[in-house]
């Protein structure tokens, strides 16, 4: 599915997650169209690949953290995979531990366990406001 000129997304259900692949380049152009198509989401975890980004800007960044904090509200969880190491620097960079192990309440989680992970503040009340 084409989420914008420069993305593509492929999205399947495999052992009670819901995989989207995403290929391209993850900017404003595609911003609408990736939100909605995690929107839509029903499944108790979505995992986002990334490996085939090949570009993303802050305004991407900013809609993969918008997206995790919505589906968290919703008792769901956004976990990323093959997040390419152009992501993962920008993401330090601005101090956002979005790539981070997911800390999930003990309901939610398999195990019971919880994962401690720190959060940014900073940069996750400027995409709240």
């Amino acid at each position: 599915m084409e989420l914008s000129r420069w993305l593509l997304a492929e999205a399947r259900h495999e052992n009670n997650e819901q995989v989207i692949w995403l290929r391209g380049e993850l900017d404003l152009s595609a911003v609408v169209g990736l939100e909605a198509l995690i929107a839509a989401q029903r499944a108790r975890m979505v995992v986002l690949e990334l490996g085939g980004v090949s570009f993303c800007d802050v305004v991407g960044l900013a809609a993969l953290v918008a997206a995790q904090q919505r589906l968290e509200r919703r008792r769901q969880a956004l976990v990323f995979r093959g997040v390419p190491e152009r992501l993962s620097r920008l993401a330090n960079l601005l101090d956002v531990s979005l790539f981070d192990c997911p800390d999930f309440p003990a309901h939610w989680t398999l195990a019971g366990e919880r994962s401690p992970r720190p959060r940014s503040r900073r940069f996750s009340r400027s995409v709240d406001s």
